[in-house]
């Protein structure tokens, strides 16, 4: 992200804040209606839940400072706002019934690809450019690589994967 101004590096951070929100509420709804799957689903609701709490301490401990490292969010509140538009969509279209397991795994495969996970996953496989994301990197080390953790317990399960949903 190119100098952003405070009050969109606050919205910008308040938006990210809501994905990892929302994807641990997406997950903790598949936790809830895959049962033999709670365990993955559980995982990634924590470590996501995880993502949100960082950025939050990272918005009130470092953002004052001019210290948040920057890196870590995507260029545009757009992409974090159709993120969180599909999300809502998904949820109100199996509010009547649940998704079968293979449209909830590509779901959330597709969600992990999508350009804000994508750039927080860009920002923890990069080399570090300062003390601040070190710190960032440190805390946050053991919770990422959704997307291929998806993939590789979907190919291990025998779950159909059924191309790209649109994001």
């Amino acid at each position: 992200m190119k100098n952003p101004n405070q009050q969109e590096l606050n919205r910008l951070i308040d938006e990210a804040i809501k994905l990892e929100q929302n994807m641990a509420g997406l997950y903790n709804r598949f936790a809830y209606w895959f049962p033999e799957d709670k365990e993955f689903w559980w995982t990634l609701v924590m470590e996501e839940k995880n993502h949100a709490a960082l950025l939050r301490s990272g918005k009130e401990s470092f953002l004052p400072n001019g210290l948040f490292p920057t890196g870590m969010l995507p260029d545009s509140r757009g992409e974090l706002e159709t993120a969180n538009q599909k999300i809502s969509e998904f949820i109100q279209q199996f509010k009547g019934s649940q998704p079968s397991k293979s449209e909830a795994f590509n779901i959330a495969y597709a969600m992990e690809r999508s350009a804000g996970e994508y750039h927080y996953q860009f920002f923890m496989d990069k080399p570090v450019e300062s003390n601040m994301e070190r710190v960032f990197k440190q805390l946050n080390q053991g919770d990422k690589d959704h997307a291929s953790r998806i993939y590789q317990y979907m190919v291990n399960q025998g779950i159909a994967f059924e191309g790209e949903y649109k994001i």
